[in-house]
């Protein structure tokens, strides 16, 4: 699947190597993933990915070696190909960044390996259970066991 903005693509693994980024933040990636292992609605997911990306964003070196960038912002992730400047880009929508996140995760291609063991790890101090997330905070949440 490639996503497309006046005749620019973006392949399904270009943005999911994005994303495989993370938020940004420190155990982003976690929170993300905590937060997929109970289900959710489109909105709750949009709300939820909107607030732990946050406004702002990064330089990327895309799979073929191309220097672009990722912005965020209320209305999604802007990935930028070749320079900020070029007007090769395509905003995917949170819903959209949702649908490609669920998907990973459920299919194992998000985490690293070290990143899913800490996530075992968080879930079996708080007793089988993930703790619910929020976004851009520490996770676990303060009140766990952990």
């Amino acid at each position: 699947i490639a996503v497309s903005n006046a005749g620019f693509r973006v392949t399904q693994d270009e943005i999911e190597y994005v994303l495989r980024g993370g938020s940004g933040y420190d155990n982003g990636k976690i929170r993300i993933a905590a937060y997929y292992a109970s289900d959710h609605t489109p909105n709750e997911a949009k709300k939820f990915l909107a607030e732990e990306y946050g406004i702002g964003g990064h330089s990327h070196t895309f799979l073929d070696g191309v220097w672009g960038g990722v912005n965020y912002s209320g209305k999604g992730l802007e990935i930028m190909y070749d320079g900020w400047t070029s007007g090769k880009k395509v905003l995917l929508s949170w819903v959209t960044v949702h649908s490609y996140l669920r998907d990973m995760i459920r299919n194992g291609r998000y985490l690293t390996e070290a990143e899913q063991k800490k996530l075992n790890e968080i879930k079996a101090k708080c007793h089988g259970k993930l703790p619910t997330p929020r976004p851009c905070m520490k996770y676990p949440l303060e009140n766990t066991s952990v």
